[in-house]
Parts: structure tokens; C-alpha cells; sequence
């Protein structure tokens, strides 16, 4: 699947992808940055997915054109194909699953297969770049390049995940 973590400035994923049992990507996008609605405000956001790739694209084509508390057109997802954490400009962080309800979400969070490490690292003081490496480390269905996003910068970042420990 994937592993998605966030620290509150960090958020940071995996790029492996798979098909079946074959490793298929090392550098897959999961983080995507897009403009939002939420209560009738145009916002920016980032969305970073676990599951299924379509389904990921579906949810932020969603996302970029309904209301992210008022839409009453939720594409049909199935059921445990899709996990996303969207974080917004104002700050507010929500966990979406196959019904696109947004679950306000505790900081630290993570999501997608390599979660249990993820957490687990940034409980200890890592932050979510260096917990999603750890993730890759342990969790057969995360590795490849860490892309990490910057929400106090509002911009992707190239640093090196246990320089950001």
C-alpha cells in the first residue's frame, strides 16, 4: 500500500508502487497539492493518498471540484481501496477514507500499510520524514523515494529524512 505520516509541518510518503507481488514504482506521486472548497471558502490543500492510484486521482478530482463538508456527490470508491490525509492552508488536518467523510485528525498521523511504524517512530520524537523511512524499512509495501511537504513553507522540500529527525 503505502505510508503517509505527517507531524504537523512535515508530511512526507513513500513513492513505491505495486502490482500484485511486483514492486512497479520506486518515485510514485502520493503527495498532490490542489485548491478546495471547505464551508464555501476557496483553500489550498495537500492531499497525500494510500490505495489504489485511480482511486487516489478520483478523490482529488473530487476534491477540486465539490465542497469538501457540502458535497452530496461522492464518487463510488470501494470499499477499503482508499486512504488520504488532506491537510489545509489554514492549518486543519482531516483523514479521508472510501466515503470522503473528513475525520478530524490528532497530530502526529500516518496512514496506509507502514502506519504502526510510522506512529510508533514520531511517539518517540522522529519527525514524519524520518518515521516514513523507518516505515520503509520494516513495511514490504513502502519503500522507494520519500517526497516530503513542507506546510509551513507551502512547498515540496528536498531534505533527507534523518536529517529532519
Amino acid at each position: 500500500m503505502t505510508t503517509v505520516a505527517y507531524d504537523g509541518r512535515f508530511l512526507a510518503a513513500d513513492g513505491r508502487s505495486t502490482l500484485g507481488n511486483l514492486i512497479s514504482g520506486k518515485a510514485v506521486k502520493k503527495i498532490f497539492q490542489l485548491l478546495t472548497c471547505a464551508n464555501g471558502v476557496q483553500v489550498q490543500a495537500v492531499l497525500a493518498g494510500a490505495g489504489s492510484f485511480q482511486t487516489v486521482n478520483i478523490v482529488k478530482s473530487h476534491l477540486e471540484r465539490n465542497d469538501l463538508f457540502e458535497s452530496e456527490l461522492i464518487p463510488e470508491i470501494e470499499p477499503g481501496s482508499f486512504q488520504g490525509l488532506l491537510v489545509l492552508e489554514t492549518g486543519e488536518v482531516y483523514d479521508l477514507e472510501d466515503k470522503l467523510v473528513p475525520l478530524p485528525a490528532e497530530i502526529p498521523v500516518a496512514i496506509g500499510s507502514g502506519t504502526d511504524y510510522a506512529m510508533a517512530a514520531m511517539v518517540m520524537g522522529k519527525s514524519a520524514p524520518a518515521a516514513v523511512e523507518v516505515a520503509c524499512e520494516l513495511d514490504v509495501y513502502s519503500g522507494g523515494k520519500i517526497a516530503v511537504f513542507d506546510t509551513e513553507t507551502w512547498a515540496f522540500v528536498d531534505i533527507k529524512p534523518a536529517a529532519a529527525a
